[in-house]
Formats: structure tokens, sequence, C-alpha cells
């Protein structure tokens, strides 16, 4: 889980400082922090489970919600800040 958090902290500072010099480092960036974070996110899963009974749907609001709150934090974000962030999508 350490090695986890490490790969994602120095896949994210790569990210933000050199992504736009390569698009190789780019994808392997992502890849890394991709597989970094589905470790992560299985972790949490498993301790609310120890927490909570989770049946199929306090599994489905648990995804649903785990998917929206970067969505959510991202327009809230551009509102707050008054920054049109729109010019930087793909």
């Amino acid at each position: 889980m350490v090695f986890n958090l490490v790969s994602c902290l120095v896949c994210t500072g790569v990210l933000a400082f050199l992504a736009e010099s390569s698009f190789v480092l780019l994808q392997a960036c992502v890849a890394v922090l991709g597989f970094g974070m589905a470790s992560i996110y299985a972790t949490g899963l498993l301790w609310v489970e120890e927490h909570v009974t989770m049946t199929g749907y306090m599994t489905s609001l648990f995804t649903v919600a785990d998917a929206a709150g970067p969505q959510v934090a991202y327009y809230k974000f551009s509102k707050a800040v008054e920054f049109d962030f729109g010019k930087f999508d793909f």
C-alpha cells in the first residue's frame, strides 16, 4: 500500500511538471497512476465493508459517489476561481 501511495504521489508530481514535454511520459504516468489508484480504491471499499453492511445498493452508491466526487470538485473549484477550465480539455 505504501508503494501505491508513493507511486501515485510521484506520478502526480511528474504529470504536474513534465506532462507537456512528452506524450509517452504522459501515458506512462497515467498508467502507473491508474494502477496505484485501483488498489487504493479497493482498499477503501474493503475498509468500508468492515464498518457497514455492504449490499449491492450500498456498493453502487459508493461507486457513484466516488466517480461523481472529482467531477463535482472540478466544477465547484472552477466556479470559485471563476476560471474557464474548458479551454484545457482535449
